[in-house]
């Protein structure tokens, strides 16, 4: 299914790998599954996304910012950021003197 094909019919469409989605982060390429990972990749951007299937969300997860996106079917639409925790939060770079 090409990125134009995804206009046609955007109230039927769901997020799945089997699929080809327009790229919500670089807006010019196109997202396909790579084979045996549940990813999908972009041959523009080049950027790695999960997807949620059941909540129909993908994220980006070669990034240090955190990017979700809600498809509705023709595109996606941008979740708020997800705030990390930072290891010094955590503790785990606290020296023990």
């Amino acid at each position: 299914m090409s990125p134009a094909d995804l206009s046609l019919n955007p109230a039927s469409l769901k997020l799945n790998y089997s699929d080809r989605y327009r790229c919500p982060l670089c807006q010019h390429g196109t997202l396909s599954s790579l084979i045996l990972m549940d990813v999908f990749a972009c041959d523009f951007c080049r950027h790695m996304f999960t997807a949620n299937l059941e909540n129909q969300v993908l994220r980006v997860e070669d990034s240090l910012q955190n990017l979700a996106w809600r498809w509705n079917g023709s595109a996606g639409s941008a979740l708020a950021r997800v705030t990390a925790v930072s290891p010094v939060s955590c503790g785990a770079f606290v020296s023990a003197s």
